[in-house]
């Protein structure tokens, strides 16, 4: 039975599993069918002073994989069915500096498009335990708050007294007519330009 959590609602990993690898699913729905709508889930590798341990830590459709192999992307999915995008992390093989692994996801092209996630229905994330196979450990469904972010931060996997923890956040990173989505990773560390985002 998967533990259904709210905003804020963190979870033991050790306790609820033995597993070393999980997975993160993230889905969502267009509100307005006919309209395309191209969200893309990042993981950010985070040092205890909320940066990136390096660009390479960034993990998403442009870098599916970081240099130890321990977070892995599943490629841009512009479907929307099932688990739009998946990542997968590997706890054993995450570098020692890393303390956090934050997934954020963003709306491509948000400001010509004037998209926002309040045009965005069942947004979700589902926790796998293992690499494959369909066991969800915890589910989260975003709440409809009609937010004019076009950047969320969806979940974190972070440790804590040596042991990980998963955490549902819904926390947003500033709408498209004053944020960039390359403001908000320069806010983590990361070099990136408009231009290729």
């Amino acid at each position: 039975m998967a533990i259904n959590l709210q905003k804020g609602g963190r979870i033991d990993l050790s306790k609820e599993s033995t597993a070393s690898v999980f997975r993160i699913g993230l889905g969502w729905d267009a509100a307005q069918p006919g309209k395309e709508f191209d969200l893309d889930a990042m993981a950010l590798m985070l040092k205890a002073d909320g940066k990136v341990l390096s660009d390479a830590n960034m993990v998403f459709y442009g870098n599916l994989e970081d240099p130890a192999k321990s977070v892995k992307h599943s490629g841009d999915n512009r479907t929307g069915a099932g688990d739009d995008e998946v990542i997968t992390i590997d706890t054993i093989k995450v570098p020692a500096e890393v303390q956090e692994i934050v997934v954020l996801v963003n709306i491509h092209d948000a400001k010509n498009r004037q998209q926002n996630f309040g045009m965005i229905h069942n947004a979700k994330v589902n926790l796998y335990e293992g690499a494959e196979g369909n066991k969800i450990l915890a589910e989260y469904d975003l709440e409809e708050d009609a937010s004019m972010d076009r950047a969320l931060v969806f979940c974190k996997l972070y440790r804590k007294d040596g042991a990980w923890k998963f955490q549902a956040v819904n926390e947003g990173k500033g709408n498209y007519q004053n944020v960039l989505l390359c403001d908000i990773l320069s806010s983590y560390g990361i070099n990136a330009g408009p231009s290729n985002l």
